[in-house]
Order: C-alpha cells, then sequence, then structure tokens
C-alpha cells in the first residue's frame, strides 16, 4: 500500500513536490489590525542578497519585499530565510522591522539565517527597535554570540513585558547592549 520507495510521483503540471518539513519558524501573531514591514537602514553589502520570505496562515511561501503585509485579528506571518546571509552588517547597515497594531512574536528568530547556529557581527542589530507593538519577543536560543550581535534589538519595545530567555553562557564584546534599553513595561 502506498507508493514505493525511490519513485518520482508524476502528477499533471510536474512533480509533486516535497512536503515542507515542520520548523519553528519566526511567526508574528496579530490581535486586531496590524501590519509588519522592515526597513533597510544604509547601503547593505552582503546583506543586499538577503531574501527572506513570508507566508500568512496556512499559505504558499513568497519573497518579501520588505513592505507592509497587512494581518487581521488572529492572521500569522511566518518568516524565513534559507540563506545564511547576515541581516545587518554594522551599526549603520541593518534590517529593522516596523509594525503597527498589536503584535505577539514566537518561533526561533534564527529562521531568518537559515536555523544556524552561529550570529554574525551585528546580527540581529536594531532588529526590533522601536516596535512599540510587540507585545512579546520571539525565542533567541543561539548559544554562539558574537560582537554586538543584540545590540539595541529590543530597545524602546514599551509593550514587552517579559524578556525572552538568553542560553548563551559565553558573552562576547557588547553582544547584549541595549538590548532592552527603553524598555519600560519589563517586570
Amino acid at each position: 500500500a502506498g507508493i514505493p520507495t525511490g519513485w518520482t510521483v508524476q502528477v499533471e503540471g510536474g512533480v509533486t513536490p516535497e512536503p515542507e518539513p515542520e520548523r519553528d519558524y519566526l511567526c508574528f501573531t496579530s490581535t486586531g489590525d496590524s501590519t509588519v514591514a522592515m526597513a533597510q537602514h544604509g547601503t547593505p553589502n552582503t546583506s543586499a542578497n538577503k531574501v527572506i520570505q513570508y507566508k500568512l496562515n496556512d499559505g504558499q511561501w513568497q519573497t518579501w519585499d520588505l513592505s507592509a503585509v497587512t494581518l487581521a485579528d488572529g492572521d500569522k506571518m511566518y518568516l524565513k530565510s534559507d540563506d545564511e546571509i547576515p541581516m545587518s552588517e554594522s551599526s549603520n547597515i541593518y534590517k529593522q522591522f516596523t509594525m503597527t497594531g498589536s503584535i505577539v512574536a514566537s518561533g526561533n528568530t534564527m529562521s531568518l539565517l537559515n536555523f544556524s547556529d552561529t550570529l554574525t557581527n551585528y546580527a540581529f542589530y536594531s532588529l526590533f527597535y522601536n516596535c512599540t507593538s510587540l507585545t512579546q519577543a520571539p525565542a533567541l536560543p543561539a548559544t554562539t554570540l558574537t560582537n554586538s550581535c543584540y545590540v539595541n534589538m529590543f530597545s524602546n519595545c514599551t509593550s514587552l513585558t517579559q524578556a525572552p530567555a538568553l542560553p548563551a553562557t559565553t558573552l562576547e564584546y557588547a553582544c547584549y547592549n541595549s538590548m532592552f534599553a527603553g524598555c519600560t513595561s519589563l517586570t
């Protein structure tokens, strides 16, 4: 019963794609109406070729041009990148989310780096800076930190009430510098 191992299944229009493996992608869940966009600061060098994809709910993955995606109440926006190209390169060249409404983040932030185990210098610099709509931070499971990797990551996220777990035990220069500066609702 079933299709023998090693056979290629042909369907009208081509080969049936392999089912996507279950992964813990970075996910934004909207409470009410919200938007999620991303701004590019500075002129990227290596990160210019970064490809970020998103899907809404159970939809198909599509390449994100970083423009605003509108979310209705309960909508989920999943994010991934199949490359390990850095998100940010320096304190002058970085990508930053911009949000409206109320957003709960969950899942693994490392899905933006193809689930790499290692961060790069400035990896998530200012990623959620000034995201006052963010009510919950995603998981930050990386244990190999680098210079300035989380600088300003959640600065001025005034709706955050709880910080995510930080499992790394070996710290690097300025890795957590101002990571939660101005987060006035943290308890």
